[in-house]
């Protein structure tokens, strides 16, 4: 395929204001792609993976802070179209995989829920060749967002005792893998119907929460020394397990965390005031010793975990997980489906 192939104008999922996926998400068929720098390789769209903030920048963010018109997502899979794509291993016709950072829908209104998207050469690479399109797309937000988290913050070691909380969604399954690659133990917390298939990751031990209070349950039974975890990552956000970490977390220990209570702006501002709280008062006060760290990820400077994850794809040490896949046509219905927080992996969309 050559540059020249792409067509100036084709279809794309874009949204004008916001609000609801189901109401403000509309399919158009006169999208072009603008000029923007740094991202100078067109790819041919395979498939879309979609993530949590993809509908909450849709339905939340006000329209002075992010630019619309807008297409929406972050993570796709696909072909070299065109652009340019020198200064790269890449050539057009190559099989790719990728993400593209927030600022960039944020600041231009661009996304990869279209028949094309634009690609930046730090974070678009060969997709690994033994899995397809739909889980080659569902790598790039949640894969990154766990590797920084446990590999770049947490700076997990093969040997040490590693809790997750919430390990059934897309972020916490890459990082029950990730921390079973880097040779760690692993605790994950899910719904006993779900154990099975959180060992079936790698997972060690498993936690119910919904069994009994799960505070008490990890402060009595990884209270004692020996079973206590140098690292806690929570996916879920859930302000009373860094309030309470001490009891069970090493005084070495670390608390990395990639979100907060976002039910409405009041629930955010109390997690941040609560978080801060606990960092700023003294210890004999009940102030918490053991580093929290919240984790923004910054997927423009994230090029080498990204091929560490496809390269243990390759190697079979690590799966994408594909919770249901959806015509391009059916957009609607896969964003039902994701902010239903049923899904069990990655929501796809398959353009073509």
């Amino acid at each position: 395929m050559a540059s020249s192939e792409i067509p100036k104008a084709f279809k794309a999922w874009q949204y004008k204001t916001s609000g609801k996926p189901s109401e403000v998400l509309h399919l158009i068929d006169d999208y072009s792609l603008p000029s923007v720098q740094g991202f100078p390789i067109i790819v041919k769209v395979h498939a879309a993976a979609l993530n949590p903030v993809g509908y909450k920048v849709m339905s939340d963010m006000p329209s002075f802070v992010t630019k619309r018109p807008a297409v929406p997502e972050q993570d796709y899979s696909g072909v070299v179209a065109g652009g340019d794509p020198s200064g790269t291993n890449l050539k057009v016709g190559d099989e790719v995989f990728g993400t593209i950072p927030a600022t960039l829908q944020i600041k231009n209104g661009v996304g990869v829920m279209a028949e094309y998207c634009l690609a930046s050469p730090k974070t678009c690479l060969p997709k690994p060749k033994n899995i397809s399109f739909a889980e080659a797309a569902g790598i790039g937000l949640a894969g990154l967002t766990a590797w920084q988290s446990l590999v770049d913050s947490g700076k997990i070691q093969a040997g040490q005792r590693v809790l997750i909380n919430g390990t059934t969604g897309g972020v916490g399954i890459f990082a029950v893998q990730i921390a079973k690659a880097k040779g760690c133990h692993v605790v994950a917390t899910c719904s006993g119907e779900k154990a099975d298939f959180v060992k079936q990751l790698g997972a060690d031990e498993t936690v119910d929460y919904k069994q009994g209070d799960l505070i008490q349950t990890l402060s009595q039974t990884y209270g004692p020394e020996d079973k206590r975890f140098d690292v806690v990552f929570d996916t879920v956000g859930v302000t009373a397990l860094y309030a309470s970490c001490d009891k069970y977390v090493k005084s070495t220990g670390s608390f990395e965390s990639i979100t907060a209570d976002s039910s409405s702006v009041g629930a955010l501002l109390k997690d941040v005031a609560s978080m801060a709280d606990f960092k700023l008062r003294p210890k004999f006060l009940g102030g918490k010793s053991i580093p929290y760290n919240f984790v923004s990820l910054k997927s423009e400077e994230q090029g080498d975990g990204l091929k560490q994850l496809a390269a243990w794809i390759e190697e079979g040490k690590l799966k994408s997980i594909v919770d249901s896949e959806h015509s391009f046509d059916r957009v609607h219905d896969a964003y039902a489906k994701i902010i239903s927080h049923r899904a069990k992996g990655k929501v796809i969309v398959n353009v073509v």
